[in-house]
């Protein structure tokens, strides 16, 4: 089967795709479906035999060491050269469902950047979020739905922000998507069994002027921006929400003081629309 996964792998790299997914195809059980996504767009690409699709799967589980005890969702991770990928396993009613996240782990300055192509309004708003970022101790989120290039935009805003400043940035991420070599990044797997509170005093060790959350996933993640924030350090940040009024509220519930929100969404594969509020 790996020659199978090999030919799927290697069309999505090719067309720069964030998602693989292979997933049964109807209630038939005969067919599964392989499909990428594409600057937010669904394109399949081929529907293999229901006994092709399983065998590519349970190859893909072995890639990413998982587990085929028990019942429930599973993640793995696995990587290739310059690229990661990191695996969502279901079990769906027809049978399993897999979803693959593509990270290209190679220089950001290789990476074809959208915001650059921003201009009237979105630049504006772009420009104003970005000036905020160093004038305040203030949560920054970028947000929106999955697949819009929230990373893309925030690792964008860092690095120039570095070639116009002379400061020290470093990020804590789950894992390193880009590769950025002007500031100092950190996998969350590196303080594997460290709470909270200890991986705030060591992140602050390196005297940052700026400290960069690759995602707000969970209760760590909104912990450790909130103790960041009250130091007095700015925080950059992703999180999904479905509309800008929604990070806004759940960012009020936690008791943040000072935030910025950039809401971001893709129009089929345009440069970037953005939304912008502040407290």
């Amino acid at each position: 089967m790996e020659e199978l996964y090999r030919k799927f792998a290697e069309l999505a790299i090719a067309k720069k795709a964030s998602d693989i997914f292979i997933e049964p195809k109807g209630s038939s059980r005969d067919k599964y479906q392989v499909s990428i996504k594409v600057r937010n767009c669904l394109e399949e690409i081929e529907s293999i035999d229901y006994s092709e699709g399983e065998r590519v799967i349970n190859f893909i589980k072995i890639k990413g060491r998982i587990s085929s005890d028990g019942l429930g969702p599973k993640e793995g991770y696995f990587s290739e050269a310059n690229i990661a990928f990191r695996v969502t396993l279901l079990n769906g009613y027809f049978g399993q469902v897999l979803s693959l996240r593509t990270i290209y782990r190679e220089p950001f300055k290789n990476i074809i950047i959208n915001t650059q192509d921003c201009e009237g309004r979105n630049r504006e708003i772009l420009d104003s979020f970005k000036a905020s970022l160093m004038n305040n101790s203030s949560l920054n989120i970028i947000c929106g739905q999955p697949s819009q290039g929230k990373t893309t935009t925030m690792f964008h805003l860092l690095d120039s922000l570095i070639e116009e400043k002379s400061i020290r940035i470093i990020s804590y991420e789950e894992p390193v998507e880009f590769v950025l070599d002007s500031i100092l990044q950190f996998n969350r797997d590196e303080f594997k069994g460290i709470d909270v509170k200890t991986i705030y005093k060591y992140l602050l060790r390196m005297s940052p002027d700026l400290i960069a959350i690759g995602e707000i996933r969970d209760e760590h993640d909104w912990d450790l921006a909130l103790r960041i924030q009250k130091s007095g350090i700015p925080v950059l940040s992703t999180l999904h929400g479905g509309s800008i009024e929604q990070v806004q509220n759940a960012i009020v519930s936690k008791n943040y003081s000072k935030y910025n929100i950039l809401f971001q969404s893709l129009k089929k594969g345009k440069s970037p629309e953005f939304q912008l509020i502040s407290d």
